[in-house]
């Protein structure tokens, strides 16, 4: 028969293990709930900044989450909302770390920042139609600049 403090501490082990795993469910819900929202904020801000372009083309949100994607000339091309990181170099003016987010079409689901056009914030009346049809001509010049 196992004693009190026996008892007390396998309580007590029990208590902290339940405990731990309510905190992780927790978390995952809290994850699960953060995420959709983010998603939820992106085709709302998507719909609000690219109402000119849905009208002019055909596309659909990627079921990878990959962006809105979308066919010009035979040619796949997506549009996401994407975050940026810049850290700090030696002798920088600026004495921290740059981050943010910016709308970015890309002619590849899977691109790199050199194969994309960066659209920017959205921060005008008229949305980022405009320069998705900007975009559209720099991506199809190989040696125009892309940023």
């Amino acid at each position: 028969m196992p004693s009190k403090l026996e008892l007390e501490m396998e309580r007590r082990e029990a208590d902290e293990q339940a405990s731990k795993t309510a905190d992780r469910k927790a978390l995952e819900a809290r994850a699960k709930k953060d995420e959709r929202q983010r998603r939820l904020f992106v085709r709302k801000e998507f719909n609000r900044l690219f109402k000119r372009l849905r009208g002019m083309v055909e596309g659909h949100w990627d079921r990878n989450g990959w962006g809105w994607k979308f066919k010009y000339k035979d040619r796949d091309y997506w549009i996401s909302y994407e975050s940026w990181y810049s850290p700090k170099t030696p002798g920088d003016v600026d004495g921290y770390d740059m981050r943010g987010t910016h709308w970015v079409l890309k002619p590849h689901f899977n691109a790199s920042d050199w194969d994309t056009f960066t659209l920017g914030e959205g921060e005008g009346e008229t949305g980022l139609t405009e320069e998705v049809l900007r975009g559209l001509k720099e991506l199809a010049n190989p040696k125009g600049a892309r940023w």
